[in-house]
């Protein structure tokens, strides 16, 4: 019963002796540290003073001003690099002061703009500018020589250049009108720049027109090919007979809002002209039509009527159906999209009437040939 009294004794005395012996130590290691802190605190304040060295006077003030010198203009620098690279091919870019008109030709026209190069004196060569009209302003014709201010006289860097006229003047050619010619210079151009529709930036680098042989050389260039070639179109001077205000006899095959579709062989320009008249016509009635001005070469192709006059078939009037007559009827039993009149014809002994009919739009198709029985039910 006296052994765990031995070893709870036993157990103070080991706790009691290891105390004694622990502080001295403890001591002492404090002791060792107080005396090496001064030593510690100078090499600490020593690395502190050299990575952040304190400077005074005016040669310190001097040094930081030449460093926020230094950094302002660097990014000056760049902003302005920024900014070039910003404005390179773009329509909004800053415009360029251009105070002087210019002077060059419309090369193409669009709806609300037109492109206009230029090689003359005084310009940078080749400029090429898309000028948007607005107001009162008409678009000039492809080839004509024109004289443009731009509104607040600059123009947006992109290329083509992008500006407003503000004032579009006509200018002739120099020389012009030339004794004799048939064309004017502005219509030997526009010949010439459609027989090269490939040129993307096309730039009149002259026109030169030859009595001797009747004809006009027009030099070209693509501002955007890379070889620089002047290209030369030799142009008959000749008007077309659009130009000339040609006319079209043939039969009405159509009766439309505003006009009608004339059909005919050996039109200006094909076998079908769909004519803008307010003249009443009526269905199968033979017309000569004098067009007024040009001739858009679409298919069927289409024009202005100048006038419009009624031809007499010259029938003999005891006939019960009008030739005009049969060939409405044979145009309301035919399946052609543009009907073209090809023959119509009496044959007595019958009492009929044949209609042929070619489709315009199908030249291998073989002609229709519709008979038009005359009776007393047919009659008018």
């Amino acid at each position: 019963m006296r052994k765990p009294a031995v070893r709870q004794q036993e157990g103070n005395v080991l706790r009691a002796s290891s105390y004694p012996s622990a502080v001295p130590l403890v001591r002492a290691e404090t002791a060792a540290v107080n005396r090496r802190r001064p030593d510690l605190e100078r090499l600490d304040s020593s690395r502190l003073n050299h990575r952040r060295p304190v400077r005074q006077g005016p040669a310190a003030t001097g040094l930081r001003h030449r460093r926020l010198l230094g950094l302002l203009a660097a990014l000056a620098l760049l902003a302005s690099v920024l900014a070039g690279c910003g404005s390179s091919g773009d329509a909004e870019s800053p415009a360029v002061s251009t105070a002087l008109p210019w002077i060059g030709h419309a090369v193409r026209v669009e709806e609300g703009r037109f492109l206009f190069t230029s090689s003359a004196p005084g310009l940078p060569s080749n400029e090429a500018v898309w000028v948007a009209i607005g107001g009162e302003l008409e678009l000039p014709p492809v080839g004509q020589k024109v004289s443009v201010d731009f509104q607040g006289g600059a123009i947006a860097t992109s290329y083509p250049g992008q500006g407003t006229a503000r004032v579009i003047k006509h200018l002739q050619e120099e020389g012009e009108p030339f004794a004799g010619a048939s064309l004017t210079t502005a219509e030997a151009i526009r010949r010439a720049l459609e027989q090269l529709p490939e040129l993307a930036v096309p730039v009149v680098q002259g026109v030169v027109y030859a009595a001797d042989d009747a004809s006009w050389t027009v030099r070209l260039e693509d501002d955007q090919a890379k070889d620089e070639r002047v290209q030369e179109v030799r142009i008959p001077d000749a008007k077309t007979p659009a130009e000339q205000g040609a006319s079209m006899t043939g039969h009405v095959v159509r009766i439309d809002k505003g006009g009608f579709l004339l059909t005919g062989e050996g039109g200006p320009s094909g076998n079908a002209l769909s004519v803008t008249s307010p003249v009443s016509v009526e269905l199968g009635q033979q017309v000569r039509v004098r067009i007024d001005g040009g001739i858009n070469e679409s298919y069927p192709a289409q024009a202005k009527a100048a006038s419009v006059e009624r031809i007499d078939s010259g029938d003999p009037q005891k006939l019960v159906l009008s030739r005009s007559e049969a060939i409405r009827r044979a145009l309301k039993q035919t399946h052609a999209a543009v009907p073209v009149i090809v023959e119509s014809s009496y044959q007595e002994n019958g009492a009929s009437w044949t209609v042929v009919i070619q489709d315009g739009m199908d030249a291998e198709a073989e002609p229709e040939s519709i008979g038009i029985r005359v009776d007393a039910s047919t009659a008018p």
